[in-house]
C-alpha cells in the first residue's frame, strides 16, 4: 500500500501492456543500504547519465537492498475517458488471439484481460457476473471523442472476428473491473490458498493457463494481453510444481505473490553477490535471499 512498496515489488497493474511497469517510471531515489550507508542514484529529470542504473536494481528487490527514503517519478496525466469492450463465451485460446489482435492493432488498448467463467461469477459488475460465460475485457482511455471513436470500432472489428456476443462497459462500473482485476481480487478470498503470477510470453497466456489447471486444482486468470497468468491454489506444492512444469514448456517465469513455500524460490549465484554487497549481514527483509 505504499509507494516504495510498489517500487520494491516492481508491481504493475493491466496498464503495464501501455506504460510498462514500475521500473519504467522510476528516475531517481535516495536510500540506506545494510551497512547504514545513505546512498543515491539518478535523478530528478529525464536524461541519459552514465554510471550503473541502481534505479533499475531497486525496482524489484523486495527490500532486500536497502529501504528507499525518497523517490522521483516520471507520471502520467489521468484519463478522461475510459470504456471497456466485453466479449462473451470465448475460450482461453480464442481469447488470447483476441487479446493480442487488439494490441497489435492502432487502438492504444490500455487494458487487456481474460476471465474463465468462474473467475467472472465473482466480479461485482453486473454484466461480468452475470454472464455466465467467460468475459475477454479491453480497455481503451483517453480523450473523450477518441476513445468513443476507438472503442466503437474495436467493438465492430472484434465482433466480426470472433462472432462473440459483446458489450460496452462506462465510466465508474469500467473503472471498478479494472481495479478487480488489478488488485487480483476474485483470487485473494481464501487467505490460506498459494497466489502466484506466472510472467509468459503473450501468444503463450492461454497454452500456460490450460497447462498449469492440468496440472493442479487451481483458479486463474490472464492479464496483460496474455502476459501475465495469476494463479491460485489451496495445494501450494502442487500448484508450484505445476507452474514450473508450465514454465519449463512455454517459457517465463513464476513470482510468488503470496504463500508459496518455503524454499520455493532461491537466488542465483549473483543476485547473491549482489545481496552481499548491499547487505553483507542480511538484515533487509531476512529470508527473502537466504
Amino acid at each position: 500500500g505504499t509507494l516504495g512498496g510498489a517500487i520494491g515489488c516492481n508491481l504493475a497493474g493491466p496498464r503495464r501492456v501501455r506504460f510498462g511497469a514500475a521500473r519504467d517510471h522510476i528516475l531517481g531515489f535516495r536510500a540506506v543500504n545494510g551497512r547504514g550507508e545513505s546512498f543515491k542514484s539518478g535523478g530528478r529529470v529525464m536524461k541519459n547519465v552514465t554510471g550503473y542504473d541502481l534505479s533499475k536494481l531497486m525496482a524489484g528487490s523486495m527490500g532486500t537492498l536497502a529501504a528507499m527514503t525518497e523517490i522521483t517519478l516520471k507520471v502520467l496525466p489521468r484519463a478522461e475517458k475510459l470504456r471497456t469492450v466485453l466479449l462473451y463465451g470465448l475460450d482461453a485460446v480464442a481469447a488470447n488471439e483476441a487479446l493480442t489482435k487488439s494490441l497489435q492493432l492502432p487502438f492504444e488498448v490500455t487494458g487487456a484481460a481474460f476471465l474463465p467463467a468462474d473467475i467472472a461469477a465473482m466480479s461485482g459488475i453486473d454484466l461480468v457476473r452475470g454472464a455466465g460465460a467467460s468475459v475477454t475485457a479491453i480497455r481503451l482511455e483517453g480523450a473523450p471523442e477518441s476513445t468513443s471513436d476507438r472503442c466503437t470500432r474495436l467493438r465492430a472489428l472484434l465482433r466480426d472476428a470472433t462472432n462473440a456476443p459483446d458489450e460496452e462497459l462506462h465510466g465508474s462500473r469500467s473503472a471498478a473491473l479494472w481495479r478487480e482485476i488489478a488488485d487480483v481480487a476474485p483470487l485473494l478470498r481464501d487467505e490460506s490458498a498459494t497466489v502466484l503470477r506466472l510472467s509468459v510470453p503473450p501468444s503463450s497466456g492461454a497454452a500456460a493457463l490450460t497447462r498449469a489447471q492440468s496440472l493442479a486444482r487451481c483458479n486463474g486468470y490472464l492479464d496483460w494481453g496474455g502476459g501475465a497468468v495469476w494463479l491460485a491454489g489451496a495445494d501450494g506444492p502442487a500448484l508450484v510444481s505445476a507452474t514450473q512444469t508450465t514454465v519449463a514448456e512455454t517459457g517465463g517465469v513464476v513470482q510468488p505473490i503470496r504463500n508459496a513455500p518455503a524454499g520455493f524460490s532461491s537466488p542465483d549465484e549473483l543476485a547473491r553477490a549482489i545481496k552481499a554487497a548491499f547487505d553483507p549481514n542480511f538484515i533487509l527483509n531476512p529470508g527473502r535471499m537466504g
